[in-house]
């Protein structure tokens, strides 16, 4: 009986973070705030959600958790800022010593 209360409480999980994981990614991709789109978008994402949840709980991963996603975000935003540090670090080096490279055009007959 706790085996079965388990493997429904994973579902349950699976689903509801599929939900939102989906949800907030179709917000954050449309932009649009107007009910209407909200509602269809909210349409689409249960749907999604009633058929793929299980797919999450039955193949043997954790649960996500807050702290992981909270890390995975800061993750992004770290590697996003090195990123931006290293082509302004390749963009003034090549200004400064005038980057004396013949560029040249090659066209393969």
């Amino acid at each position: 009986m706790a085996q079965t209360s388990r493997l429904a409480g994973g579902k349950l999980k699976g689903f509801v973070w599929l939900l939102s994981v989906t949800f907030v990614l179709r917000l954050a991709l449309s932009l649009r705030l107007e009910w209407s789109e909200i509602i269809c978008g909210g349409v689409v994402c249960l749907i999604i959600s009633l058929f793929g949840g299980h797919i999450y709980s039955e193949s043997g991963f954790p649960p996500p958790r807050v702290r992981g996603i909270l890390f995975s975000l800061l993750y992004v935003i770290v590697l996003l800022w090195e990123i931006i540090k290293a082509n302004f670090d390749a963009a003034t080096s090549m200004i400064g010593r005038r980057f004396e490279k013949n560029l040249e055009v090659i066209i393969a007959q």
